[in-house]
């Protein structure tokens, strides 16, 4: 698998554990207002049209460095009361990951 391949997998994975899955046990991610889910769908959005020169990797271990950090601050944010302070910290560190600062 090429790292360009491997890139485009890890971001299929995120999308499924971290947008698409949801904590039916867990008051927070168990429904989720519209206006987070905004929030949310436009991180992934960044992330699936995030190329070389958003991301750049020189292998896959660093690849995979990334995208375990990112993928964890994804799941703590779906964790994560709005408003908290922990809310905020979140969504700034998963936009610093992102490239950029969010909408």
């Amino acid at each position: 698998m090429t790292l360009d391949d491997f890139v485009v997998y890890q971001k299929a994975r995120i999308v499924d554990l971290c947008y698409l899955q949801q904590d039916a046990f867990d008051p927070v991610d168990l429904s989720c207002p519209l206006p987070r889910q905004r929030r949310v769908f436009e991180r992934m959005h960044r992330l699936a049209v995030a190329d070389e020169h958003t991301l750049r990797f020189e292998g896959k271990d660093q690849a995979r460095e990334f995208f375990t950090k990112l993928a964890s601050a994804l799941r703590n944010y779906n964790y994560a009361a709005e408003g908290s302070a922990e809310h905020d910290e979140l969504l700034a560190r998963i936009d610093g990951m992102l490239g950029g600062g969010g909408k």
